[in-house]
């Protein structure tokens, strides 16, 4: 009963903040066909100075803002239309609101930087939808989530806002017992590449 009242009183309840992303565990890749050409289009580099990634998470007393500032990427553009991105977050240099925290997230008890350094999200865009392959913290699943995409003479861009489970990819540190972490994590991304 008083583990049910911390969860009722607890900050934000961040699963009701943002879409939730559908999660599945990649099916195995296929042997690669042969001689297959690349499909055409254009890969876009990410600006990193137009774009952004950052996360928001909470447990019962506070919600707390992540950062990461440090990534790369391209979007890829077929004729008039965004098909694809890739983008490659380096995890050490995350940063949150609170300098004893940001050195917490980077340890053995949630994205362990110093063996698994980077985090990795391939995938296709049709329809207003992005769907592909996230790795984070060693662990890949396939995602689906929701995104707003702008293309124009000069500029592509793609923004989007959904929450993930953390123990889908294995970051399962519950906090204290008097200050639980949720689960639900809330990703916001804006990614703009010039043409």
């Amino acid at each position: 009963m008083f583990a049910l009242l911390l969860v009722l009183a607890c900050a934000e309840d961040l699963s009701q903040k943002a879409p939730a992303a559908r999660v599945e565990t990649p099916a195995p890749a296929p042997a690669p066909p042969v001689e297959t050409p690349a499909p055409a289009g254009a890969a876009l580099a990410i600006d990193p100075a137009r774009s952004s990634i950052s996360a928001k998470g909470a447990k019962i007393t506070k919600t707390h803002d992540i950062n990461f500032p440090e990534f790369s990427g391209s979007l890829k553009v077929e004729g008039d239309k965004l098909a694809g991105v890739e983008v490659v977050v380096k995890m050490a240099a995350l940063v949150s609101d609170s300098e004893k925290l940001t050195g917490h997230l980077k340890n053995q008890d949630f994205f362990s930087v110093d063996t698994m350094p980077e985090s990795k999200f391939v995938g296709t865009v049709a329809d207003g939808a992005v769907t592909g392959d996230l790795t984070l913290h060693g662990v890949t699943k396939q995602l689906s989530f929701p995104a707003t995409v702008s293309i124009d003479a000069t500029t592509v861009s793609a923004e989007t806002e959904f929450t993930i489970n953390r123990q889908d990819f294995g970051v399962s540190y519950p906090g204290k017992p008097d200050d639980l972490i949720q689960d639900s994590v809330v990703i916001k991304v804006k990614l703009v590449a010039s043409r």
